[in-house]
């Protein structure tokens, strides 16, 4: 059923329709403001374990390894350094 109101309705059904498109935005809106509330509260649970944790934001990547060489030396070795010996000072070849 749509809520369209039309000419040919009379004043008690056009306000019915009103009345239940006004009933079904408050609910709506119930459920938006719900949402937002769950949000607000995952993100400051977010935020306090964080801060407990000992990170200040969680823009940085935690998992990533800082150190390039050391990883390359570490789980590659031998490989690696085959892989350098054909390289260039430039780049490939």
């Amino acid at each position: 059923m749509k809520n369209y109101i039309t000419q040919d309705m009379t004043t008690e059904q056009r306000l019915r329709r009103i009345k239940l498109v006004h009933e079904r935005m408050i609910l709506r809106k119930a459920v938006d403001a719900k949402k937002a509330l769950a949000e607000a509260k995952e993100e400051r649970a977010l935020a306090r374990q964080m801060a407990k944790e000992g990170f200040t934001s969680d823009q940085e990547n935690i998992n990533a390894y800082t150190d390039g060489p050391k990883y390359l030396a570490e789980h590659y070795g031998e490989r690696l350094a085959e892989q350098t010996h054909y390289e260039s000072a430039e780049g490939w070849n």
